[in-house]
């Protein structure tokens, strides 16, 4: 415990105090949620849903509370059983991480995590220890939220911290594709978020999301190609649009 305090005393000395930032969000809001389909081939491998569910105070600030669940079907768990639940809080003024907490299950693999974020003096703080964060970090799952606002023509570079690491998660256009969807056939936005975190979105392979190529950027297909497993497909099923919370305004520079 000592040593944890000392370590964020000294986060708080070597960087002092930053100003918050105001990002402005016509694009998501409570009860937005989407509900996936997912695939391994011709089998059905479950289902995974993200849903901002409410808002929540962390330390005083408001922010959205999401929450990203992905299950293996009761077939698939006989081999590879997942239940993956992770509860992101998103700051609603300057829309970056304030927590993220972890419950991974994936094969053999468990893990239980959280993180609190004081963006103010750049600090991460976990069960183990405290950490010097980049600017206005994201988590795995606020970091999706974030690109969303932003019309990306090309890369979008977001400040990430995860697994006690902090990194500078490049999120790429890779083309554009017209594809049959809920909302029938559309044109899309190929991304591809190139990742280190573990958990939902694991380290190794390649992860790609197609998005509705308008300002919604309504995840419609997401695919991930996984050493020795193959190609695991989540199709969305179902989608509630929410509502948009009202933002104080933007400080006068």
């Amino acid at each position: 415990m000592g040593r944890i305090l000392f370590l964020c005393l000294l986060a708080i000395y070597i960087h002092g105090q930053d100003p918050l930032r105001h990002v402005e969000n016509k694009v998501f809001g409570p009860d937005e949620r989407f509900i996936f389909n997912v695939s391994y081939g011709f089998i059905h491998g479950g289902f995974a849903s993200l849903e901002i569910q409410d808002t929540a105070r962390i330390n005083g600030h408001l922010c959205h509370k999401i929450r990203a669940v992905a299950h293996s079907s009761a077939a698939l768990s006989i081999f590879f059983p997942v239940r993956d639940t992770n509860y992101s809080y998103m700051d609603v003024e300057g829309l970056f991480s304030r927590k993220i907490i972890k419950y991974i299950r994936e094969g053999n693999y468990k893990q239980f995590k959280w993180a609190f974020f004081e963006p103010e003096i750049r600090r991460a703080t976990t069960r183990d220890t405290c950490y010097t964060t980049l600017p206005f970090v994201q988590d795995v799952v606020s970091s999706f939220y974030y690109f969303r606002l932003f019309n990306v023509k090309d890369s979008l570079d977001i400040n990430c911290f995860d697994d006690k690491k902090n990194y500078p998660m490049r999120v790429k256009v890779v083309r554009k594709e017209k594809i049959k969807t809920l909302f029938g056939k559309i044109e899309c936005r190929v991304v591809e978020p190139l990742l280190t975190s573990s958990g939902i979105f694991m380290k190794k392979g390649r992860l790609l999301i197609w998005l509705t190529d308008d300002a919604r950027k309504i995840p419609v297909k997401v695919t991930f190609k996984l050493p020795f497993l193959g190609h695991i497909t989540c199709t969305l099923e179902k989608h509630f649009p929410g509502s948009i919370i009202a933002q104080s305004a933007p400080p006068v520079q």
